[in-house]
């Protein structure tokens, strides 16, 4: 077997060449192999056959050598395969004797020895196909280069000016000197450990602690803001917490207040974890839609309740909270705002804050603007990095997220500008400019690099896209000799949300390549699928025909399959798969909700096998099923135990194998086509362990070489796998 050997590292000028030595390419292991076969026979009774069973899982050949005594006695010996038809063989020998034939399919065979006359004990051995054991052969990507230096989603400042972010596109905490150094940065991706954080959405600082809205987590970790060190136990939230502020009731207690966006409320805690009551916040607004809170900010005296009502386009007002009654307001006392772009009208108000005067603070995101207004919110006082041209402002915000006060200086966390804005105290109603930003220079992820990279697909040509989620793009490269090196393109795609926004991805989690060559990407939080046609790299995709379907009927899909003229979509959120036209219309009579009378719980990626069929990872009930591509019906549950999380699955065109990334063991399986386990691939020596490995595929290159291609996630890589079978 040729095995390619190039030089371990990168080449500059936007070609990465994968990390592949020759000392980790060794010959492949086998683990297949001999068996022991032996029995009795007797003519003309129950007992003229016997069987031995053996497990094939890969093509090859096969033999079983068979004696017996007396030698008086006639036996037949054959090999007989997993649908029971006898394999062709070719015989040498009389006694002993030696049948060989070929493993076309995977799956239990039998050496089938049977008495013609006479009787005889019989034994001997049958040899079969080994499993092909993959080694690494390499990787894309890798390393911080493809992160930026910070995400923030949510900041709060302390008494002596330091800033607490809660970067949320690198799974951290962060605090930074008042002049922008940076102080100390915590968390680590993988386990759910103390100090370790999954998406922390936002922070709030109460009396030299702070606060994190872990949001992947489903908790409140408390941190001590000098040492970093966690305080007490997380406290347990409720699913999809977006805010987090610290406040006060009625009679001046601390209280922290934590958005819960999807159940419409505000919970309310004691510092120490203790929940006080909830604040439901109702529909309201022109467009009549759910709030969607993702902040909310007491007054001084705590007398009064903002909140940030997202999607209603406008802040809401509600009584106080009081602690020792455990009561909180049950209805809005009032609200200010209208839907628009104008000077106090808002697009997507994600957070709010109050200053010790009683003025309110709106982190205005989708407008990229702060606007400060008296509390009543009858009057606006000043805007702060505006850059709308119609409004004169020349601001530096992107996807802003929240908004903080104190020291009389206004604090912006830009998402997808990576960066802090600070405000000095304004003269005229407008300051689009800070007076301070950081890090400095505000540098991007680089490209060829991910954060991330959750899903990918190959054409026809072998050019490889991956969606490098964190990032909001898709990253395309070209290949070369054997796939061992890969050519960066010009990525494509903006951060950026919503239907309005049809260049946007909010984090994509998987693409896919119809057969007319343009590419689907599940734009996970923007509930949509959009359609490209992907450049000649280094050429940029161009988007077309966005988005598909409408943006409300699809909560965050995680996986797409692009299957003849219809697309094929895991929607996770509502746990359910479902086929589409290309037009965005409905496929299938109605979505796949339940399988062998198994409710699906949040499927995380589907694939078909090129025979009519598509594999689910059905990922709650951690297991793998098989429906009709055509119809979405049931056909059976091929996978039904020995996997913990399945997000990821892919077909090896060579034996009908399935590779399964079960997700929470940082692993890989493999699977005959019937579900029979055949090995588990973890640690890959000179490349490592995986670390929440997605998405995978397999792929062939232009020398018909087998390769399994894995979305190793949290280590921010593609990881090249040869599965050795050629």
């Amino acid at each position: 077997m040729s095995r390619f050997t190039p030089s371990c590292g990168r080449v500059s000028a936007g070609m990465v060449v994968l990390a592949v030595c020759a000392a980790t390419l060794g010959v492949p292991k086998a683990a297949g192999g001999t068996k022991p076969c032996s029995g009795w026979v007797q003519a003309n009774t129950t007992s003229a056959t016997a069987t031995c069973p053996f497990s094939v899982s890969s093509q090859g050949s096969m033999s079983a050598t068979i004696s017996w005594s007396p030698t008086s006695a006639v036996l037949s010996v054959v090999l007989v395969d997993p649908n029971g038809v006898v394999v062709p063989t070719t015989t040498t020998g009389s006694n002993p004797t030696t049948v060989t034939g070929q493993a076309s399919v995977t799956g239990t065979y039998k050496v089938r020895v049977k008495a013609k006359s006479g009787s005889a004990n019989f034994s001997g051995t049958v040899t079969y196909p080994g499993i092909s054991v993959p080694t690494y052969a390499g990787q894309i990507g890798g390393g911080s280069a493809g992160h930026a230096p910070m995400y923030p989603s949510g900041l709060d400042v302390g008494p002596d000016g330091t800033v607490y972010v809660a970067d949320t596109g690198n799974d951290q905490v962060a605090a930074y000197a008042a002049d922008g150094t940076q102080v100390w940065r915590i968390g680590a991706r993988g386990a759910k450990a103390a100090g370790n954080f999954n998406n922390p959405r936002d922070i709030a600082y109460l009396n030299g602690e702070i606060f994190v809205d872990d949001t992947g987590n489903n908790r409140v970790q408390v941190l001590d803001a000098s040492t970093h060190a966690v305080v007490g136990t997380p406290w347990p939230l409720g699913t999809s917490s977006l805010g987090i502020t610290a406040g006060k009731d009625v009679n001046g207690q601390n209280i922290i207040l934590v958005s819960e966006d999807v159940t419409n409320r505000i919970a309310v805690f004691q510092p120490d974890g203790q929940p006080v009551c909830t604040i439901p916040v109702p529909k309201g607004g022109s467009k009549g839609l759910a709030a969607l809170p993702r902040d909310a900010a007491t007054n001084a005296t705590g007398t009064v309740v903002y909140v940030a009502a997202y999607q209603d386009d406008q802040i809401d007002t509600f009584g106080g909270v009081n602690v020792s009654t455990s009561t909180c307001p049950t209805t809005m006392t009032g609200h200010w705002g209208t839907s628009g772009t104008q000077p106090g009208q808002f697009k997507r108000p994600y957070g709010v804050a109050v200053d010790p005067s009683g003025n309110v603070y709106v982190a205005d995101s989708d407008n990229e603007r702060i606007q400060e207004f008296n509390g009543a919110g009858s009057s606006l006082l000043h805007i702060y990095g505006d850059k709308t041209p119609a409004n004169g402002g020349s601001g530096d915000l992107f996807q802003l997220r929240r908004v903080a006060v104190a020291n009389g200086q206004v604090y912006a966390a830009d998402l997808w500008g990576w960066h802090i804005d600070r405000f000095t105290a304004c003269a005229t109603s407008s300051c689009p400019t800070p007076a301070q930003t950081y890090p400095t220079p505000v540098a991007g992820p680089a490209t060829g690099s991910f954060n991330e990279p959750s899903g990918l697909a190959f054409d026809g040509s072998g050019n490889l896209y991956v969606a490098d989620s964190v990032n909001q793009r898709i990253q395309p490269f070209t290949p070369g000799a054997n796939g061992a090196t890969w050519a960066t393109g010009i990525p494509w795609g903006n951060r950026g949300w919503g239907a309005s926004d049809q260049s946007g991805f909010n984090w994509p989690r998987d693409i896919s390549v119809a057969a007319d060559g343009t590419l689907w990407a599940a734009d996970t939080k923007n509930n949509r699928l959009l359609q490209f046609i992907p450049g000649t790299p280094p050429t940029d995709g161009r988007m077309i025909n966005i988005p598909k379907p409408a943006p409300t009927s699809l909560p965050w899909p995680y996986g797409v399959d692009a299957v003849g003229s219809h697309l094929i979509v895991a929607n996770t959120f509502t746990s359910q798969i479902e086929s589409f036209n290309t037009d965005g219309s409905q496929a299938w009579a109605a979505p796949v909700t339940t399988a062998g009378g198994i409710a699906l719980k949040n499927p995380y990626d589907v694939t078909d096998d090129g025979n009519g069929h598509l594999v689910v990872a059905d990922t709650g009930n951690k297991r793998v099923i098989e429906l009709d591509a055509a119809t979405g019906s049931y056909l059976k549950t091929i996978i039904a135990t020995g996997l913990h999380s399945p997000q990821g699955v892919a077909i090896d065109p060579n034996n009908g194998n399935l590779w399964i990334a079960d997700t929470s063991y940082n692993q890989l399986v493999e699977f005959n086509s019937q579900g029979a386990p055949i090995q588990t691939v973890k640690n890959l020596v000179s490349g490592g362990t995986f670390n929440h490995p997605t998405h995978v595929e397999v792929h062939q290159d232009a020398t018909g070489h087998s390769y399994l291609y894995v979305c190793d996630e949290f280590n921010d890589r593609i990881v090249i796998l040869d599965l050795n079978e050629n």
